[in-house]
C-alpha cells in the first residue's frame, strides 16, 4: 500500500472522511456470504413451490407422503 492510500485509509478510519472503515470491511464478508446463501435457498423454494403447484392433489400426497417415509428412517 502506497503512503497516499494508507493515509487515506487513516483518514477514513478516524472518521474525517467519508467510506467504509477497516473494520467493517472485515465485518462484510460474512453477512454477504449468509445473504447469497438465503437467496440461493429462497430460489430453490420458489422453484420447488411453482414445481408443486402444477401437480394435482393426489400427486401431492403421494410425494408427501414418499417424503414422510424416507424421513422416517
Amino acid at each position: 500500500m502506497t503512503l497516499g492510500k494508507w493515509v487515506c485509509r487513516a483518514d477514513i478510519d478516524d472518521g474525517a472522511k467519508p467510506g467504509t472503515t477497516s473494520q467493517e470491511s472485515v465485518k462484510l464478508p460474512e453477512p454477504r456470504r449468509l445473504n447469497k446463501l438465503l437467496a440461493q435457498e429462497h430460489e430453490v423454494l420458489r422453484q420447488a413451490a411453482a414445481y408443486l403447484s402444477r401437480r394435482t392433489p393426489r400427486e401431492n400426497d403421494l410425494l408427501g407422503a414418499m417424503l414422510e417415509s424416507s424421513s422416517g428412517q
